[in-house]
C-alpha cells in the first residue's frame, strides 16, 4: 500500500495508507478528518460476506456520505477467517 500511496505522491495527488486490518474499511468512514468529497479506495487480499453484507447497510451508507468508494480485490494465498 505504501508503494501505491507514494506513486500516486509522485504524480501529485495526495493519497493517504490509513491502515489496514479488521474493520478498516468501515473506520475510515466514521473518521471526519477525511472530507465528503474523498475518494476512498478499499484494497482487499480476502472480503467475506460480513464485509459485503456490511457494506449495503444503511449505517454504512450514513457514514460513508458523499464520499466515493471503490472497492479492488486482488489475489492472495491469505485464507478467509
Amino acid at each position: 500500500m505504501d508503494g501505491i500511496v507514494s506513486k500516486l505522491r509522485a504524480m501529485g495527488l495526495k493519497a493517504v495508507n490509513y491502515g489496514w486490518g479488521p474493520n478498516s474499511h468501515y473506520q475510515i468512514l466514521k473518521n471526519i478528518t477525511i472530507p465528503q468529497n474523498a475518494l476512498v479506495v478499499d484494497i482487499y487480499g480476502v472480503v467475506c460476506a460480513g464485509t459485503i453484507w456490511e457494506m449495503t447497510q444503511n449505517s454504512y451508507k450514513y457514514y460513508k456520505g458523499t464520499r466515493k468508494v471503490f472497492t479492488v480485490r486482488i489475489d492472495t494465498k491469505r485464507k478467509c477467517c
